[in-house]
């Protein structure tokens, strides 16, 4: 399981980091550095967004949108966060349960 993480300082400015670590039962978790801690948010968001894409196969504008690709295990399936929780920052004009 992968868990990709997007993280943010709360000075100002605001710095950024990109994050990725990977989990097995039988093997210790494994831990990248996509963009550095101090990193701006083109560079960090793109790292991440660059990591989503290559381990879903969904560009992160389209992970909103239900899908399963046929005939791979394993595939990204999006699920909502409960109500009231962040949804993050939506793409332009999406509208919720389309």
């Amino acid at each position: 399981r992968y868990v990709l993480r997007l993280c943010t300082t709360h000075d100002v400015p605001k710095y950024f980091a990109a994050l990725l670590t990977y989990h097995t039962r039988d093997a210790p978790v494994q831990k990248s550095i996509l963009a550095p801690i101090g990193s701006d948010w083109t560079t960090a968001f793109g790292a991440f967004a660059k990591a989503f894409k290559a381990k879903t196969k969904v560009d992160w504008d389209e992970r909103l949108v239900a899908r399963r690709l046929a005939g791979e295990e394993g595939v990204f399936v999006y699920t909502p966060p409960k109500m009231g929780e962040p949804r993050g920052e939506l793409p332009k004009d999406f509208e919720i349960g389309v």
